[in-house]
């Protein structure tokens, strides 16, 4: 399916994000990666298949350790909003001790990554 006019697709959003953590996290001791969807498994001109999953359902985009941090990103499009496997998945990993961000845009990350300093300076 084709993106709308004017709308940037969530892949585009994610690309964009992870390029900008790379640049701005990774030489000072952070690291950030893409979560991976589960991969559907079909023998050929079968239509029955099924599923690998490597991550948990509901897990975010993207997956980091920022300063000794847990953190997830979910990325969404300035009007997507979270299933409820992905509400369920930020309410066990806030509860557990990570930190969790829906991100639409690299402002957004920015203004996490500050949020991030914040805890990590408050805990010095």
């Amino acid at each position: 399916m084709k993106p709308k006019l004017g709308k940037i697709p969530e892949k585009a959003i994610q690309a964009a994000i992870l390029d900008y953590l790379a640049l701005r996290v990774r030489p000072s001791g952070g690291m950030f990666w893409r979560a991976r969807p589960p991969q559907y498994i079909r023998a050929k001109g079968s239509n029955q298949g099924f599923a690998i999953h490597a991550t948990e359902p509901g897990m975010p985009d993207i997956m980091g350790c920022y300063y000794g941090l847990s953190v997830g990103l979910e990325v969404k499009t300035p009007t997507g909003t979270l299933r409820d496997t992905q509400v369920a998945f930020r309410e066990r990993y806030t509860r557990a001790g990570g930190h969790y961000f829906i991100v639409r845009s690299i402002p957004d990350t920015e203004k996490a990554l500050i949020k991030l300093d914040d805890i990590l300076e408050k805990n010095r």
